[in-house]
């Protein structure tokens, strides 16, 4: 996430996210997991760096939220 901060590529990651986020359930379900696998104060960094940059790029991926799975 820092690599992306600081080369400013943070929409290239809300791309692949939304387009992930687009081939349905499975994907979807891998996201959240791998999202509440990560130590809380990371994972706050990355979903706040997704939020932002879905944003940017007018991205609203179809039932997304940031609700993890443990």
């Amino acid at each position: 996430m820092e690599a992306l901060d600081a080369t400013r590529r943070q929409n290239d990651l809300a791309e692949v996210f939304a387009d992930a986020w687009g081939r349905g359930l499975a994907q979807r379900d891998a996201i959240q997991k791998a999202l509440g696998l990560t130590h809380a104060k990371k994972r706050e960094k990355v979903e706040e760096t997704i939020r932002k940059a879905l944003s940017e790029i007018g991205e609203e991926p179809d039932g997304f939220t940031l609700a993890t799975k443990s």
